[in-house]
């Protein structure tokens, strides 16, 4: 298996496993069209970054992190204003949950922690160590970045990913609300 950088042949393969795979998320909603033209824009960014997974020349996994999550939600208004309209008028009940956005926890954050946004294996790949590599190679770009921890969140209700998290030796850093979920904020040093 190789983990590498996303380059833009692949931003299609990712954008499909993201959708199908983190179909609770705010974005994954938003289409096909958007979460390409999002991945898109978060590789020209220098301080946001994803990685894939490739078995047998397949994208099985990716995981996308980021030095400094507070400027995410500019960078989408900036950038993918058109699709956000587009997803609006296909799907109107987003409009509550793209208002609520910018008040997500991690985008209020200060100083160096690295934040790991989105992290996904196909299932049929799973437990097979391609999601604690993911992370370990998160683990090293932030590093570069000289951060010294980084977090993640996930849905309490997803019992499989928190018990992954504690697994691979991450912390239980708090716990909150948001957009009436409970969500589960875990830590780990870089």
């Amino acid at each position: 298996m190789l983990i590498k950088k996303i380059a833009k042949k692949d931003i299609n393969q990712v954008s499909l496993i993201h959708r199908d795979n983190l179909d609770t998320g705010v974005i994954s909603h938003m289409g096909i069209s958007f979460l390409e033209k999002f991945y898109e824009t978060l590789l020209k960014q220098d301080n946001i970054f994803t990685f894939v997974a490739i078995e047998d020349s397949k994208i099985v996994g990716f995981a996308t992190a980021a030095c400094d999550l507070k400027s995410i939600p500019r960078l989408i208004i900036q950038n993918l204003w058109q699709e956000i309209l587009i997803s609006l008028f296909k799907n109107p009940f987003l409009l509550y949950k793209l208002i609520q956005m910018p008040f997500y926890p991690s985008f209020k954050e200060h100083g160096q922690i690295g934040e790991i946004f989105s992290i996904a294996v196909l299932p049929e790949h799973q437990r097979a160590g391609i999601g604690t590599k993911l992370i370990k190679r998160c683990q090293r770009e932030f590093k570069r970045y000289k951060c010294k921890l980084f977090q993640l969140s996930v849905r309490k209700k997803i019992k499989s990913a928190n018990n992954f998290y504690v697994k691979i030796g991450l912390k239980k850093k708090s716990q909150g609300k948001f957009l009436g979920e409970d969500i589960i904020f875990y830590q780990g040093k870089v």
